[in-house]
């Protein structure tokens, strides 16, 4: 008998903003000012069927553990 294999994933995408001062530049560097990054993150999980899942992981509960 063969072992169900499955793959699931969760995707999120967020944005997260910085400067960076540079002491020894004169005026504190090219990236002084404030300036944002956006970022897409995918989680993916592959694994045998769980019983109580039915499958490797349930998304609901792999979004609120990644949260």
């Amino acid at each position: 008998m063969t072992v169900a294999s499955f793959e699931v994933y969760r995707e999120f995408y967020f944005e997260a903003a910085h400067a960076l001062y540079d002491p020894e530049a004169k005026d504190g560097g090219k990236y002084r000012n404030l300036h944002g990054h956006s970022f897409r993150v995918r989680v993916t999980l592959r694994g045998e069927r769980q019983p109580e899942e039915q499958w490797v992981m349930d998304l609901g509960k792999l979004g609120r553990r990644l949260a």
